[in-house]
């Protein structure tokens, strides 16, 4: 409707209006699908427009949930190079680091569970202390350092008395 009027009438009285009108059809089809495609064309058309700070966000935001769904080091990684300091940089170093060091230690990815750490780390990652072990030393594969526990020595297996 508004590209006839504009078209026909390029000078119009109505004119602005019309584009912005335009412009906000463009924001809302592409709030509406949620794509990182459809926010860059927004954002192609409209550089400078009315909603084009919301609609960076907005891109932002569905570019982490992406990596968040898929968790693939891929994508974080995309999220990352596009937003080095962006809203969700820090989370998305934290997952970043978090699977790469559950594939180095066999856990094969990120499990789909969002439990706590302990519960998410592969066996093979801990002692039996339950810590971390570190990871192996360059040129001497498979071979692991223990980590010293953090209240020193080794923990005391008895229980506190209860009165």
């Amino acid at each position: 409707k508004y590209d006839a009027y504009l078209k026909k009438f390029p000078d119009g009285g109505h004119a602005p209006e019309a584009e912005l009108q335009k412009e906000l059809l463009w924001f809302e089809s592409a709030k509406r699908a949620n794509t990182l495609e459809k926010y860059d064309s927004y954002l192609q058309a409209y550089p400078q427009g009315q909603y084009a700070k919301e609609a960076r966000a907005l891109r932002e935001e569905r570019l982490f949930q992406q990596a968040q769904d898929s968790h693939t080091i891929t994508d974080f990684e995309n999220y990352l190079k596009q937003y080095p300091q962006g809203q969700y940089s820090r989370q998305s170093r934290q997952q970043l680091e978090e699977i790469s060091f559950l594939t180095i230690c066999g856990g094969g990815g990120y499990p789909s569970s969002r439990s706590s750490l302990s519960s998410r780390t592969p066996l093979g990652c801990r002692d039996r202390n339950g810590l971390r072990s570190a990871l192996p030393r360059a040129g001497r594969p498979g071979r692991r350092r223990r980590l010293r526990h953090p209240l020193g020595g080794r923990p005391s297996l008895a229980r506190p008395a209860t009165s």
